[in-house]
């Protein structure tokens, strides 16, 4: 009977020296840097692949189409609650750069009408320099961009290079990812 409460004291003692030791290893600021990892930095800038998506509207769009300097292409879903909190920042974002910056959204929901529904609420939805396609069996979201989970966001330069993949939501209207935006723009180190 002893050796049993020594073990389960040894086991407590065990987890609580755990605990404290991660309590004092893991700093603030540690926690802040992770939040920021995000934001993805591709190391060799690779060319957008060429291809075609479904608009809404019913037409269709080829990303050799869009003409604006820089494009964000965003993945994005109707039920993505962290997409849904991003997608106004992005439209203030793009109107902020004036016909330089464009958003080309791809929604992965399964059925189109869920997409038009959600839209159908959301301000600025037919604001300039916007894309708004659907990618009906996932072959660019999956196959083309390896996209994982949503939102994801690939900056794309002028010479329509990949820069940037920002991998879940961030804060498009905060001074980080306006400097960003400007870096791309004006070619400097980002």
């Amino acid at each position: 009977m002893k050796i049993k409460i020594w073990t389960f004291i040894g086991v407590i003692l065990v987890a609580l020296g755990a605990m404290l030791f991660d309590w004092l290893l893991v700093k603030p600021e540690m926690i802040a840097v992770k939040k920021q990892e995000n934001i993805v930095h591709i190391s060799e800038e690779v060319s957008v692949p060429d291809f075609i998506v479904e608009m809404l509207d019913g037409g269709s769009l080829a990303m050799g189409d869009v003409r604006e300097e820089i494009v964000l292409l965003n993945f994005w879903a109707s039920w993505c609650v962290p997409c849904i909190r991003e997608l106004p920042e992005m439209l203030e974002l793009v109107e902020r750069f004036d016909g330089r910056v464009a958003l080309l959204t791809i929604s992965i929901d399964d059925q189109l009408s869920d997409v038009k529904e959600f839209l159908q609420d959301l301000d600025n939805y037919n604001a300039p320099n916007t894309y708004w396609a659907w990618d009906r069996d996932k072959n660019i979201s999956l196959n083309l961009f390896n996209t994982m989970r949503v939102p994801e966001t690939i900056i794309i330069n002028r010479e329509r290079l990949m820069v940037k993949k920002i991998v879940g939501s961030v804060k498009w209207n905060s001074d980080v990812m306006i400097q960003l935006i400007n870096n791309v723009l004006n070619n400097s180190p980002i």
